[in-house]
This record gives structure tokens, C-alpha cells and sequence, in this order.
């Protein structure tokens, strides 16, 4: 008994595999359902549920052959629930990929909050690189059933320059030095940056700078170039800064 149980299992098991393997896979593929790499991606993964599939198979085939029967029904039942899911995702690819939704290196906002440049779009998730360098991965069946939002091509970027008062130096000074290293800037922004003072004090002056960014991973880049020509510029007359931008800092 335990052989006729073990030999059907076997023989089911087998003819899904070689039926999702080398059919429905296959024809995902010339369809265009699926990329040919990320069809490498999915052949792992099913040649690794068939190993599994027949070592435990074969585990409880010598235990027991009515355990084996519960496990073949069970299978039966439980594929058909995952392939479900694995479909469900296919679909959502199939619907990202086709109508160009997203591209690789955009600057997505989804209706959750969740906002990042699009990294790559697998088969099962979008994985996006956030503004802090975490890595997220979202659903495809998420990304696809919500509304996307691509800023424009002018993306605001507002930063803060604090600049410290000395006794001797004029404010006329201070303003050249930073419109000469928002200036330096000027080519990592889509619009020509607008200065304008936001604060004076008797001990500091607070400019606001507002730039419009075609792509906001030139930030980190415009925030090191300008606290360097601020520092070269402001240290020679012994003035003390601060850039800042939201919750980043950089400071002498």
C-alpha cells in the first residue's frame, strides 16, 4: 500500500512540476508575462517547492501510507492556493511592466506614504531604495491597485543656510559668499535657485534657499558642495555656518 501511495504522490507531484515548469512558465514567457530573468527567479523557486515536495514526500511515504494520502490531499488543495497568490503577483507585473507604470531610477509616492526611487520591479515586489538609503519592497498586487504619484519634473527642495555675525564683516559679504556657492549649485537644479533672507538677528542671518530638482537624489550632492564653498569662503573671515535641510545637518 505504502508503494501504490508513494508512487501516485510521486507521479502527481511530478507532472505539476514538469507542467509549471516547462508549460505554463514557458508560456508566461512568449507572452511576455514575465521577463526571461525574472522566469530564472521563478524556476528556482519552483524547483526548490518540488525537492521539498518529494523529500518530504518520501519522508512520510515510509511512515505511514495514509499519512502520505493526507499530505497528496493536502497538496492538492494548498497548491492551488499558492499558484493563486503566485498569479495574483504575476498579474500585477504583468499590469506594471506592460502599461510602463513605473520605471527604474523614478522617484515614486504611493497613496501609503511610502516614497522612494524605484530600484527594480521583480516578480513579486517593486523594491524601492528610501530617502534614508532603507530598502522597501512592496507587493505587487499593492503597488498595482493604488494610485502612484510622480512628482513633476521641477521637484521642490528647500534648504536653510545659518550664518553666524562677526564684529568687521559686512552683510554684503556674507550675501556674496552664499549666492557664489548656491551658485556652485546651480547645475544640479532644473530652475535657478531663489535666495532670499529669512531671519536676522544681532548674532546670525538665515538665508532660505529654494531650488526645483528634476531628481531628488542630486540633494545629498547640493547640500556637500555648498557647506564646502561655504567653508572655504566663511572660515577665512571666521564666521561659523549651518545648512540644513528637514532633519539633515551640517554644520562648522
Amino acid at each position: 500500500m505504502n508503494v501504490l501511495a508513494l508512487a501516485l504522490y510521486l507521479i502527481v507531484t511530478t507532472t505539476l512540476y514538469l507542467y509549471l515548469r516547462y508549460r505554463l512558465l514557458k508560456e508566461m514567457v512568449e507572452r511576455q508575462v514575465v521577463t526571461v530573468v525574472s522566469s530564472k527567479e521563478l524556476q528556482h523557486l519552483i524547483n526548490y517547492v518540488f525537492v521539498s515536495m518529494i523529500i518530504v514526500g518520501l519522508i512520510v511515504g515510509i511512515i505511514s501510507s495514509s499519512a502520505l494520502a493526507f499530505l497528496l490531499i493536502a497538496s492538492i488543495v494548498i497548491i492551488p492556493v499558492v499558484l493563486h497568490e503566485i498569479i495574483k503577483n504575476l498579474i500585477a507585473y504583468y499590469q506594471l511592466v506592460v502599461s510602463r507604470a513605473l520605471s527604474v531610477g523614478e522617484f515614486v509616492i504611493l497613496t501609503r506614504g511610502i516614497r522612494g526611487w524605484v530600484k527594480r520591479i521583480t516578480p513579486f515586489f517593486v523594491e524601492l531604495r528610501g530617502e534614508h538609503e532603507e530598502v522597501i519592497r512592496v507587493p505587487n498586487p499593492l503597488v498595482s491597485s493604488e494610485p502612484i504619484r510622480i512628482p513633476s519634473k521641477s521637484l521642490p527642495f528647500t534648504l536653510q543656510i545659518k550664518v553666524g555675525l562677526k564684529h568687521g564683516v559686512e552683510l554684503n559679504e556674507i550675501e556674496d559668499i552664499v549666492m557664489n556657492a548656491v551658485m556652485a549649485t546651480k547645475r544640479y537644479s532644473v530652475i535657478e535657485p531663489k535666495v532670499k533672507v529669512r531671519t536676522i538677528t544681532n548674532s546670525y542671518i538665515e538665508y532660505e534657499v529654494m531650488y526645483g530638482l528634476g531628481n531628488y537624489e542630486v540633494t545629498s550632492t547640493i547640500i556637500k558642495t555648498l557647506a564646502s564653498k561655504l567653508r572655504k569662503a566663511l572660515e577665512e573671515k571666521g564666521l561659523s555656518f549651518e545648512v540644513r535641510v528637514e532633519h539633515a545637518l551640517m554644520s562648522r
